[in-house]
């Protein structure tokens, strides 16, 4: 854009005019705007590239337990919001068989130590036998009631579900196979994990677990509210009937509802990149389009600047955050695939404010005709264009 002052005619001088014919306009896609007087913003220009944020784009789905996937449920470009079911995972951990398997000898154990309780607890109101003998059944109840927990919180750490250890302890059956699904997100951007509260505040999954990345720390803090997450299926690692360990990564989900820009400040423009970070000024990114024009996009600000200066490229990193739409979206039966509007890799500009000046003229840098050291602008007058010599302030 470019500022300055321009004139007024009610007539005009043919030598100082152009006449155009309807046609003539067409054909050289003439457009006109009024001149309007506002303030003017000076930009420097950058190159930048659309990038991941890092830590918030990808998620990693990590298999839960050790087994064999028995199914694939999902495609990759998919769509898919949290507890969509991923992945099934035949379960091959032999610590976790036996450790379910300790759990079921336990509960026998105590419901026939239970039992027995309830038979010497009669006896012993008729003073048949000894106080004492009730007293120590009910400490070997306390034992391997005290088991049954120890058992239980292997379980929750192996990865099993408070649904499942419950489906266990009803059914008296080993759980053979679990259901990877696309995790649930926190308000802060963390993942939830199963074991860190009651499946009663959880998503309801049908009895069957989330992924999550890590184990749960010991004592969990309060925890906080979930938020509707979608993700794209960006990487599948595993095929069908694959053995995975534990901790294996067998998928990628994306969310590109937020990227970055990143920008290279050279050492000239560092200044003014500071006092963009440090006043929250807004920053405009320029991308090329086969429309119109290029698309601006304005009211950015710089999420951080970076630390080292490219020994290559003696450029200054910085990062600007830019919330993303979807700009195409198909259904394919119960599938459903987007298209963001602006990707990772896509080249663009990024303009830096350096200064304002108020009450002037700003019309389309392709407005301003230049002939020598003169500048011009075209002004609409009826059927003709007179030409006006103007002054460029800034540009």
């Amino acid at each position: 854009d470019d500022d300055h002052a321009g004139h007024d005619h009610e007539g005009h001088d043919d030598s100082e005019s152009i006449e155009l014919s309807p046609q003539a306009r067409r054909n050289m896609r003439l457009q006109t705007a009024p001149i309007s007087v506002r303030s003017y913003t000076k930009y420097i220009e950058v190159p930048g590239v659309g990038t991941n944020w890092p830590g918030r784009t990808h998620i990693a789905v990590t298999s839960p337990l050790t087994g064999v996937l028995n199914s694939i449920l999902v495609s990759r470009g998919e769509l898919v919001a949290s507890g969509t079911p991923l992945f099934t995972l035949r379960l091959t951990h032999q610590d976790l068989v036996n450790t379910q398997a300790t759990f079921l000898t336990k509960l026998g154990e105590l419901d026939v130590e239970q039992r027995e309780i309830e038979r010497l607890s009669s006896i012993a109101n008729s003073g048949a036998i000894a106080g004492k003998t009730l007293i120590t059944r009910k400490y070997e109840q306390d034992k391997l009631l005290a088991g049954v927990r120890a058992a239980r919180q292997a379980m929750l750490l192996h990865g099993l579900t408070e649904n499942q250890i419950e489906q266990i302890e009803r059914t008296r059956e080993l759980i053979r196979e679990v259901t990877v699904y696309a995790p649930a997100v926190h308000e802060d951007r963390s993942l939830h994990h199963d074991s860190l509260q009651h499946h009663s505040d959880a998503i309801d999954t049908q009895g069957e677990r989330f992924a999550s990345l890590a184990q749960p720390p010991a004592a969990a803090a309060a925890h906080p509210p979930h938020i509707d997450a979608q993700f794209l299926v960006t990487e599948l690692h595993a095929r069908r009937g694959q053995a995975v360990l534990a901790g294996d990564e067998i998928a990628q989900l994306s969310d590109y509802s937020q990227i970055l820009i990143e920008g290279h400040a050279f050492q000239r423009d560092g200044e003014a990149l500071r006092a963009a970070a440090d006043n929250e000024a807004d920053l405009q990114a320029v991308m090329e389009s086969s429309g119109d024009g290029p698309q601006v996009i304005g009211g950015l600000k710089v999420a951080y600047i970076g630390t080292e200066v490219g020994r290559q490229s003696r450029s200054l990193p910085f990062y600007v955050s830019l919330e993303n739409k979807v700009e195409r979206s198909e259904q394919r039966g119960d599938k459903r695939y987007i298209s963001w509007q602006f990707k990772p890799g896509q080249r663009l500009t990024l303009r830096l404010p350096v200064s304002r000046i108020e009450d002037s003229i700003v019309v389309p840098k392709d407005a301003v005709a230049e002939e020598g050291a003169e500048r011009y602008l075209f002004v609409e007058n009826g059927d003709h264009f007179d030409r006006v010599p103007v002054a460029i302030l800034a540009r």
